[in-house]
């Protein structure tokens, strides 16, 4: 994960980068299932966000989770679209 927040103010953007692990369908799925294509997945995300305090943050949040073609054909892959309330301990 990489935040940047910009100089002289409260907002961020923050973008991620891992893999998911899932036990969805690989193929065969029926509506509204998904054919993932593989278990193990690409995982991205973007934000862009404002601290409202020192520990208390609210972002909106664009991720993706795919095989990106490695694993034939099957890959709808997920996209969500978010609110989030972050908090820091």
């Amino acid at each position: 994960s990489w935040t940047y927040t910009f100089p002289g103010t409260s907002v961020f953007i923050e973008g991620t980068f891992g893999g998911a692990l899932h036990n969805g369908a690989l193929s065969g799925a029926t509506w509204p299932d998904r054919n993932l294509g593989c278990p193990l997945l690409f995982r991205e995300s973007a934000s862009a966000g404002v601290h409202l305090t020192e520990s208390l943050s609210v972002m909106a949040t664009l991720e993706h989770a795919s095989h990106a073609g490695l694993c034939g054909s099957q890959n709808r892959g997920l996209t969500n679209l978010g609110i989030r309330l972050g908090l820091q301990f």
